[in-house]
């Protein structure tokens, strides 16, 4: 229970120094940016999500990376914390924010010569539809601290 009023009083303290006392210098370099999509995979399903990720989305990336579009890309599971939650996890490294202006046609045509033409790709996301829903996506930037 002291812990807990310790550290109560601890956080308190640190809303409570005023932000010149702290110094006009941050304390953290801003690093990369991430592209993050939350991915929840139908039951029973997140194994065959994998295998297509492997089939499609590893190789775009792949492509992507070739290109310079981007750093480095990730998947990372888990488990759904509840049946609202995503299961999967897709990453894609960018140098900075800089990185994702005026890239749409690259990205097109690399996608373009990684699937094929547009009835390939309908055909690729229709069959990813029945397996998992998308939560959506985000930007994010890494933040490096000194």
């Amino acid at each position: 229970m002291k812990a807990v009023a310790f550290l109560t009083v601890l956080i308190a303290a640190m809303w409570l120094v005023p932000v010149s006392a702290m110094g006009a210098e941050k304390s953290y370099d801003r690093g990369t940016v991430w592209s993050i999509g939350m991915i929840q995979t139908e039951a029973n399903m997140q194994e065959q999500y994998l295998k297509d990720l492997g089939n499609v989305w590893a190789k775009i990336m792949e492509a992507a990376k070739e290109e310079g579009l981007i750093l480095s890309y990730k998947v990372i599971v888990g488990e759904s914390a509840n049946p609202d939650d995503w299961d999967v996890l897709l990453l894609a490294e960018f140098k900075n924010y800089a990185a994702l202006d005026d890239t749409e046609d690259k990205w097109d045509l690399l996608i373009e010569k990684v699937l094929g033409g547009e009835d390939k790709q309908i055909e690729a996301s229709l069959k990813r539809e029945q397996i998992r829903d998308s939560y959506g996506g985000k930007l994010m930037q890494e933040i490096i601290f000194k």
